[in-house]
C-alpha cells in the first residue's frame, strides 16, 4: 500500500535515525548543522552592517539554548536585515563557505558613496607622464571613508575620471581639486548617491574559507568590478576551498584562496543562492519580473566554467518566483533530469509557501505539494538522508529580512512523488532560534578533516532492494562516470566486515546471502570523495 507524503517531527525519530561521528572537543563535529548568524545580541539588525558568526548545533536536540561551538568571523560584515550570509559546504566536506565585505560593522545605510565626478572644464597641459592629482574633501559622517580617484587625460585636458574607491559616510556633495606640476584650468563636480554602498565599489568583497577547528581565512578579498557595481554578495560555494564562484549582482568566479583582483564573470544575471551538486554549477534566479527567469539554472558542462558560459533552465512552474536555497536529489534510477540524474527537488520559498517539494516525472518537473512552517517563509536549506533513505531538510524561517528567527528541521517520510499531507503545520520541529537583535541566515552541515559523509549526494546514487532481503539483494551504483568507482562494504553490528567489493558507476550487483545470520547490517560505500552508509535488513 503506497504510503503518503508525511512530515515527521518527534525528537525520538531524529535521534534514532541522525547519523553523527564525534570529533575532538574543539572540532566541529561531523554530522552536525551550522547557520550564520548576525548580529551582536545588543544592537537592533538594520541595513546597516552587522558582525557575523557561525553556530554550530546538533541534529537531535529540540530548542536547544546554546550551540556546541561558536566561531566569529572577523574582518567580514553583511547587511543586517538583507538576502546575505548565505553558507555552503565545500564538495570535499572540509570547508564552510561564505561571503560579505570588509566594511565595519554598524555602517550607515543611508551614508552617500561618490557615483560620478563631472567634468566641468577639461584645462590644458596635462600629460601622461605627470598626472594631475584629484583631491576629493573628506565624508561628513564619523567613520566615513574617503572617496579617491584618477583623472583620464585626452589631448591635454582632462577628458573624464576613474572612481578608485567610492568612499561612505557623505551627506553632502564632495568637493573636488585638481592639482599637479604640470597642467591648469581644469575642474570638476561630485555626484553622491545612496542605498548599501558598501555594495559597490567603497569597500571590497570577502569570502570567508572556515576549516574543522573553526580557524577562518578571510584573505580572499578583491574590489568590485564593473558588473558588480551596487551589487549585494549573499554568498559563496567551492569545490575544495581553493577556489570560488560567488553569489552576488552575478555569478562570478574567483580563481583562487588569497585573491586579491577582481572576479571573472561567468553569468550575467542576480542570484538568490548557489550550489555545486554532481560536479555542476546551479543557481536560483530569485525574483524578477519576467517569467522566464525566475527558475533555477545550471551550467551544463564537463567541468565547472572559469569564464562567461551558458546556464540551462531548469523547468519547474513557469512563474515561480521568490525562489530562495534549493537541493536537488537523485532516488530513482530510472527517471532523471536531463544529464544530471536528478528527480528529487526542495525548495525554499520567501513567501508562505515555505518549502516546495518537485519531482521529475520523465518529461516535466511536477509539484507535489508546498508546505510552510507555521507560516513562515523558508530561505536556506540543506539536505541529508537519514539511514531509512528519507530527506530531513533542515530550514532557516523566514526570507533572511527577519530577526530572531529559527533553525527548524523536518523529515519527508513518503515516496518521492506523494504530496504534503494537509494539517500538520506544527511539523516543523525547532532546533534554534537566533535571540534578540540576532538573524539566522545560512545553513549548512559541519566539515570534516578528512573524508566527509556526503549521503546527501552519495546515497541517493547507491539504490539497495529489496530492502528487506531474503536470499539476494541488489546494489544499483546511479554515479556518473565522472564521479568514480566507489568500494562497497558490508559489516554486521559488530562491525565485522563480511562483504567487500568495487562499483563502477551505472551498474547492478547481485549479491546472494546464503550463509548470512538474520539482523541488520551496514552498508557502506566510498568513492574518492565522498562517504554514505545504508542499513540492510537480512530475513
Amino acid at each position: 500500500m503506497k504510503t503518503n507524503f508525511t512530515l515527521r517531527s518527534g525528537l525520538l525519530m531524529i535521534i534514532i535515525l541522525a547519523f553523527t561521528v564525534q570529533g575532538h572537543a574543539q572540532d566541529f563535529t561531523l554530522g552536525n548543522i551550522v547557520v550564520t548568524r548576525v548580529g551582536d545580541g545588543s544592537t537592533v539588525l538594520s541595513s546597516n552592517t552587522a558582525p557575523i558568526s557561525l553556530l554550530e548545533y546538533t541534529t537531535t536536540g529540540i530548542s536547544q539554548s546554546l550551540p556546541t561551538k561558536t566561531v566569529s568571523i572577523s574582518g567580514l560584515t553583511i547587511a543586517g536585515l538583507a538576502n546575505e550570509g548565505l553558507l555552503s559546504l565545500s564538495s570535499d566536506d572540509k570547508y564552510l563557505i561564505l561571503a560579505g565585505y570588509n566594511a565595519p560593522a554598524n555602517e550607515l545605510s543611508t551614508s552617500r558613496y561618490v557615483s560620478n565626478l563631472t567634468v566641468t572644464t577639461g584645462g590644458s597641459g596635462y600629460t601622461f607622464a605627470t598626472p594631475p592629482t584629484v583631491t576629493i574633501s573628506a565624508p561628513n559622517l564619523p567613520g566615513g571613508v574617503n572617496a579617491t580617484a584618477s583623472a583620464n587625460i585626452t589631448s591635454g585636458a582632462i577628458s573624464s575620471f576613474t572612481i578608485i574607491n567610492a568612499g561612505s559616510g557623505y551627506t553632502l556633495a564632495p568637493t573636488v581639486t585638481i592639482s599637479g606640476a604640470v597642467g591648469s584650468g581644469a575642474t570638476a563636480t561630485a555626484t553622491i548617491s545612496s542605498g548599501g554602498y558598501w555594495q559597490g565599489f567603497s569597500f571590497s568583497k570577502v569570502i570567508a574559507r572556515v576549516n574543522n577547528t573553526g580557524a577562518v581565512d578571510a584573505t580572499t578579498s578583491f574590489p568590485s568590478s564593473n558588473f558588480q557595481s551596487n551589487g549585494s554578495v549573499k554568498g559563496a560555494v567551492s569545490v575544495n576551498g581553493t577556489s570560488f564562484y560567488l553569489n552576488g549582482a552575478r555569478i562570478e568566479y574567483v580563481a583562487s584562496l588569497g585573491q586579491t583582483t577582481a572576479s571573472t564573470l561567468i553569468f550575467n544575471q542576480g542570484s538568490r543562492s548557489i550550489g555545486i551538486q554532481g560536479g555542476q554549477l546551479y543557481f536560483s534566479s530569485g525574483y524578477v519580473a519576467a517569467a522566464s527567469n525566475t527558475t533555477i539554472r545550471y551550467i551544463n558542462t564537463s567541468t565547472l566554467p572559469t569564464a562567461s558560459a551558458t546556464a540551462t533552465a531548469v523547468p519547474i512552474l513557469p512563474g515561480n518566483q521568490n525562489l530562495g536555497g534549493f537541493y536537488f536529489l537523485d532516488t530513482n534510477p530510472s527517471v532523471g533530469f536531463s544529464s544530471t540524474g536528478w528527480d528529487l527537488l526542495y525548495v525554499a520559498k520567501f513567501d508562505t509557501n515555505g518549502l516546495e517539494k518537485w519531482y521529475y516525472d520523465g518529461t516535466n518537473w511536477v509539484l507535489a505539494a508546498s508546505y510552510t512552517a507555521a507560516g513562515s517563509a523558508i530561505s536556506s536549506i540543506t539536505v541529508k538522508n537519514n539511514l531509512l533513505g528519507q530527506p530531513v531538510i533542515y530550514a532557516v524561517t523566514g526570507n533572511n529580512s527577519v530577526s530572531n528567527n529559527a533553525l527548524v528541521a523536518i523529515t519527508d517520510t513518503g515516496s518521492r512523488t506523494d504530496a504534503m499531507t494537509d494539517g500538520v503545520n506544527t511539523s516543523f520541529i525547532t532546533l534554534a532560534t537566533a535571540g534578540a537583535n540576532y538573524g539566522f541566515r545560512g545553513v549548512a552541515f559541519a566539515p570534516t578533516s578528512t573524508l566527509g559523509v556526503k549521503s546527501n549526494e552519495l546515497d541517493s546514487k547507491i539504490q539497495l532492494w529489496p530492502n528487506p532481503a531474503h536470499s539476494e539483494f541488489n546494489i544499483l551504483n546511479g554515479q556518473n562516470a565522472k564521479e568514480g568507482t566507489s568500494t562497497i562494504e558490508i559489516s554486521n553490528v559488530n562491525g565485522q566486515i563480511i562483504h567487500s567489493q568495487k562499483s563502477n558507476p551505472g551498474t547492478t550487483t547481485t549479491i546472494k546471502t546464503n550463509g548470512w545470520a538474520k539482523g541488520v547490517y551496514i552498508l557502506k560505500a566510498t568513492n574518492n570523495e565522498s562517504q554514505t552508509t545504508k542499513k540492510l535488513i537480512i530475513k
